[in-house]
């Protein structure tokens, strides 16, 4: 069993260990490896602090910016067909492209977003729900089956929102 715990945008990931009596865990949102270990779950949130902090110090006295957890800047590498049907897709619902692909993401983890654009104004409860609304049509119209890898529910969406 895991569990996640926060600490100035970090996040740490706990994982008991029974055979070694310990919890233990890392920072998964950087590149640098950052662990950390305690007896107890308090033990191991202090040690995931002191974890952080050291690493930020560290880097403070080496005159080094830290890494940030996650930027919001993601490169993407696509074909040249699904770049074309992802441009026509945006264009077609007045949007940039990175507001369409990160429609499909946050669909794809089932993230709910608020309404702030005329295309998600039209959306039952949130975008997964208009998302699986949209499949459920799309699967009895080519008489489809819906695939479990969130790439292929991305193409499916975006094939469907043109």
């Amino acid at each position: 069993m895991t569990k996640t715990i926060q600490h100035k945008g970090y996040i740490g990931e706990l994982e008991l260990d029974v055979d070694a009596g310990v919890i233990h865990g890392e920072v998964i949102n950087t590149q640098a490896v950052l662990t950390f270990e305690g007896d107890t779950i308090a033990e191991a949130k202090a040690a995931f602090v002191d974890t952080v902090e050291d690493y930020l110090a560290w880097c403070k006295e080496r005159g080094a910016d830290p890494e940030k957890p996650f930027s919001g800047t993601l490169s993407l590498r696509i074909g040249h067909a699904l770049h074309r049907e992802v441009a026509t897709a945006a264009r077609r619902q007045h949007q940039s492209i990175n507001s369409f692909i990160t429609m499909a993401l946050e669909v794809a983890v089932g993230q709910a977003v608020q309404p702030s654009h005329p295309i998600r104004t039209a959306v039952p409860n949130s975008v997964a729900d208009w998302y699986s609304a949209t499949l459920s049509e799309e699967v009895e119209r080519h008489r489809v089956k819906p695939q479990a890898t969130p790439i292929l529910e991305i193409r499916q969406f975006s094939a469907r929102v043109q």
